[in-house]
């Protein structure tokens, strides 16, 4: 190489593959029964999708937390026998029926199925009433094996260790079974994370990054230039700069000596991704099936939008709780009523009728006839809200 000049034939690109991709049409069969005589089912997900939960990405723990509280955080109702069996259950000893209940609803958000296992008094199914019913005991969904005969039938469950069966294989009877939006006929539930992972990873993303380039705002990337090629004394200025960047504390050098520069983001620039983090947070969110408004987050949220958020979301929890009840009934054979959440009708009517008389009581009924009330769940005649 010629003196003076730069061998560049050398250079190679570094950083983050920022490669674009075709968008493509997403395609995905069900996991149904095979011809042969059975067909098992592990959640080879569940690590993955609970790591989604337990690190409360995107805030889809306290989403997830508070479903199952609106569901079932106001208890039940139910015939004296039966709320004193129920007072029995002790899960893994602990416990309660309710939080039993509050656990398998997240666990088969988080995972698409959640299992516990029922022992009796008799070895012997659950009888009416749920009478010979002692206990109600958690399992771990991520080694609970699902096994289906041709027909598509649950058969029985098996717990494993490393894809090995361990123990005795359970009855069906012998496991209380929740699945999560499970479709067509597919021998388990979908996670509400199978969707909602690619926006929880861009929010993970956006928030390290951020954490880094908000930090260089308070110690920028600083670049150094030593007016010697020693490195004997390179290395005696490295630690002396070292030490004092670690404690805040000055350094005193000849002058001359040494040149700074740094690398930050520029003081007028315009990087502000709060915004788009808010739009995928809120869009990941409703994936969830919780209404932002719900955790205690109402911006940009006015009363009105507010009540309409409300009503919209006590249809799902009147459903999902009628299910649940349903499959208590099914499943344990108890017979329960769950306790409806709080509704804002009535306070809603009573707004109404004031802001009427505020407006010159332009809404007032000029017949003079009551307004019938129409039922806010007229889909599902047998869920009638509390006001």
């Amino acid at each position: 190489m010629v003196d003076g000049t730069r061998n560049y034939d050398n250079v190679a690109q570094i950083g983050a593959n920022q490669d674009l991709s075709i968008v493509t049409e997403p395609s995905q069969s069900l996991d149904v029964a095979g011809d042969s005589k059975e067909t098992t089912w592990d959640n080879n997900d569940w690590a993955k999708y609970n790591g989604y939960y337990r690190q409360n990405q995107g805030g889809s723990k306290a989403a997830i937390t508070q479903y199952a509280v609106w569901v079932v955080g106001r208890g039940w109702t139910t015939d004296v026998a039966t709320e004193k069996r129920l007072d029995k259950i002790r899960g893994n000893g602990t416990d309660t029926f309710k939080g039993i209940l509050k656990n398998a609803l997240r666990v088969k958000k988080v995972g698409g199925d959640s299992f516990c296992e029922i022992i009796t008094s008799n070895n012997k199914p659950p009888e009416a009433n749920g009478r010979n019913i002692i206990n109600v005991k958690p399992m771990d969904a991520g080694t609970t094996r699902i096994i289906a005969n041709r027909a598509g039938i649950t058969i029985g469950y098996e717990q494993t260790i490393s894809g090995k069966k361990i123990g005795k294989r359970l009855e069906p009877w012998q496991v209380f079974h929740l699945s999560n939006d499970r479709e067509g006929s597919e021998i388990h539930g979908i996670s509400v994370y199978e969707g909602s992972t690619a926006m929880l990873d861009r929010i993970q993303q956006l928030d390290e990054d951020m954490t880094i380039v908000y930090h260089r705002f308070v110690m920028p990337f600083l670049i150094f230039k030593a007016k010697t090629d020693k490195s004997g004394e390179l290395a005696k200025l490295k630690a002396e700069l070292a030490d004092s960047l670690n404690k805040g504390q000055g350094l005193i050098i000849p002058d001359k000596s040494l040149d700074t520069d740094d690398f930050k983001v520029p003081q007028f620039s315009t990087l502000n991704p709060l915004d788009w983090r808010k739009e995928w947070k809120s869009e990941a969110i409703k994936d969830l099936g919780m209404p932002e408004l719900h955790l205690g987050s109402a911006d940009s949220t006015n009363d009105a939008s507010a009540k309409m958020v409300y009503f919209q979301f006590e249809q799902p929890v009147a459903d999902e709780q009628e299910e649940l009840e349903q499959q208590i009934l099914f499943q344990l054979r108890f017979k329960l009523k769950l306790t409806e959440p709080l509704s804002i009708d009535e306070n809603t009517t009573e707004d109404e009728k004031k802001d009427g008389n505020m407006d010159g009581g332009a809404t007032e009924n000029l017949s003079n006839k009551p307004i019938k009330k129409e039922n806010k769940n007229p889909s599902n005649s047998s869920v009638n809200k509390k006001l």
